[in-house]
């Protein structure tokens, strides 16, 4: 244990202290013996080490974090080809304006995945590998269908209505992110992926909590249409995906589990299934029968 008081660095070792300050040489330990600054530096580096060693040896659930630069050099590689796109057409798409304040929770995604992250890396160890095998399920399977079937999307304005910090910022995240490789929408499974991560942490005992992270959940899916960054087609198909990937990892498998859920809550995770997947794929299929050959 280290800690400071009036200028003066203690460092607990067993019952002894060792101190000393900046301005001089010696180093007491508790009149047991001596030693000088620069040997007591290097066991206090050697000690921050063997914690750190030691934290990762009894939480080896984080080397899953090598994912995401793994995941983020993929998706750069997959964004700078060029091979031919195919641009999705969605009527619905039309109706809906853009409005550039949407951009504020549609950035607060980065910050709600590294927050659900670290709080459930620190938190709850099998909370936060679902919440890693989430992520590396989802990203995986959205870049396999860029790589196999890369889709385009032409709605971003070419002006935008209004000059404000807000349109500048969309502006900025349109220069960085090329209008391609949308479908489905990271976005949307990153979202949905923090809601369930939370709503099944033991950790998280205030409802208000889960409630709060699944609206801004929400709020993140719809801003990703109004500021003209994916299609409805792309949030659908995110939504179906995320779908699959929940029942996979969060269901109640097993009758030991099931027999600690009511029936009218295995009832109602059944419909919601069973009708969010029938109205993806009846939404891909209307899109895909009207695209332009």
């Amino acid at each position: 244990m280290i800690f400071s008081q009036h200028g003066v660095y203690f460092f607990s070792i067993g019952k002894y202290y060792i101190y000393y300050r900046y301005n001089s040489e010696r180093v007491i330990i508790k009149g047991k013996a001596k030693c000088n600054m620069e040997t007591s530096g290097i066991a206090h580096k050697k000690g921050v080490m063997d914690t750190i060693k030691s934290w990762v040896a009894h939480n080896r659930q984080v080397w899953l974090t090598l994912y995401v630069p793994a995941y983020l050099i993929v998706f750069c590689l997959l964004q700078a080809r060029q091979v031919p796109v195919r641009t999705v057409h969605f009527a619905f798409d039309y109706r809906i304006p853009f409005c550039e304040y949407f951009i504020i929770p549609y950035c607060a995604w980065y910050f709600l995945l590294i927050g659900v992250g670290l709080y459930t890396l620190l938190k709850d160890k099998t909370s936060f590998i679902k919440y890693m095998l989430f992520m590396m399920i989802g990203y995986t399977a959205c870049m396999l269908v860029y790589w196999v079937y890369p889709i385009a999307q032409d709605l971003r304005p070419a002006v935008f209505p209004r000059d404000n910090f807000c349109s500048r910022l969309v502006g900025l995240i349109y220069s960085m992110d090329p209008p391609f490789n949308i479908l489905p929408s990271m976005h949307v499974v990153g979202s949905f992926m923090c809601a369930a991560a939370v709503a099944n942490c033991p950790t998280v005992k205030r409802t208000g909590s889960k409630v709060l992270v699944s609206l801004l959940a929400v709020v993140i899916s719809i801003s990703t249409v109004f500021v003209k960054q994916h299609s409805v087609l792309d949030t659908v198909a995110a939504f179906a995906l995320s779908i699959i990937i929940f029942f996979i990892l969060y269901a109640p498998w097993g009758k030991a589990k099931r027999e600690r859920i009511s029936p009218p809550a295995q009832r109602n995770w059944l419909i919601g299934g069973i009708a969010g997947f029938a109205v993806s794929v009846l939404c891909i299929k209307f899109t895909l029968e009207n695209l332009p050959l």
